[in-house]
């Protein structure tokens, strides 16, 4: 069985179990919180969280095997939102409301405005800010 196929139940034993495991690391917990509500390419998440692009890929795998996240590829960009299904929607505003306040996920958010481009819905435009200019300014 497929971890897609132990997903078809929500409220089964390996479902839940592979959500909370998706959910028990910082990076996607950041990563989910960057995500709600929006659509973002990966590489602005590789630059907000500031991890290699090979450990931010792991993480995106998790989180998309956990049917978390969905994904689209256009051109040669790959965007991501939150998955939409009521079970995903239920495990990530749990995981999000227990964190609301927290300054890290509050710098990411900030920084993500501030990286974004006008015209980013066509391709991903973000420009570099690595943390020690977002310091900066």
């Amino acid at each position: 069985m497929t971890a897609a196929d132990r997903l078809s139940d929500p409220g089964d034993l390996e479902s839940v179990a592979l959500r909370a495991r998706a959910l028990g690391h910082p990076a996607r917990l950041r990563i989910l919180a960057l995500l709600e509500g929006r659509e973002i390419c990966v590489c602005q998440i590789t630059a907000i969280v500031d991890l290699a692009p090979a450990t931010i890929s792991a993480h995106l795998r998790q989180l998309r095997l956990a049917g978390l996240i969905e994904q689209t590829r256009r051109g040669r960009w790959i965007w991501l939102r939150a998955a939409g299904s009521a079970a995903a929607r239920s495990w990530i505003r749990l995981a999000l409301d227990a964190l609301e306040g927290d300054a890290t996920l509050a710098e990411d958010r900030r920084r993500l405005e501030q990286a974004m481009r006008p015209g980013d819905a066509a391709g991903c435009t973000i420009h570099s800010l690595s943390r020690s200019e977002a310091e900066e300014q």
